[in-house]
């Protein structure tokens, strides 16, 4: 039996096989693999995770411009986390959580002002996390 080439779904499912220790031993090594091939591809679910395994150092070297590089690849399809994120009419409880721990740094807010996400994000979405973290007394870096 012959079996069917992998298309981008298949390559990022086996991804995600590997990321939650399905039928395979957890490996973000092979996760980076796997979602890379699918990303290759276009799969813009599988460029999103791949863009968070770079920002996070998970199975690859952390690597902030390849992080940016892929977060755009899958904006540019439509992928909206972070600007769904920023654009809502509340924060999120993640961010709630985050600030109990005096963690605001690891917001969606902070990493949008990042000097080297800048580019990724329009004025109005910096200025909204601006004052949300502003709001929770953070000090914002006035550099941008």
């Amino acid at each position: 039996m012959k079996i069917p080439p992998l298309r981008g779904g298949d390559f990022q499912a086996v991804g995600l096989a590997y990321y939650n220790g399905q039928g395979v031993p957890k490996d973000y090594a092979e996760v980076a693999k796997w979602h890379r091939k699918a990303a290759e591809q276009g799969a813009m679910d599988a460029q999103y995770n791949l863009a968070q395994l770079y920002l996070f150092g998970e199975g690859v070297t952390q690597d902030n411009a390849e992080a940016a590089k892929w977060w755009r690849k899958a904006a540019d399809q439509g992928y909206g986390a972070v600007p769904n994120l920023i654009l809502a009419s509340r924060i999120t409880m993640a961010t709630v959580c985050l600030r109990m721990r005096k963690r605001l740094d690891l917001t969606v807010e902070a990493l949008i002002l990042a000097p080297e996400w800048h580019e990724l994000f329009a004025e109005p979405e910096r200025e909204i996390a601006r004052k949300r973290l502003a709001d929770y007394n953070y000090k914002v870096a006035t550099r941008f």
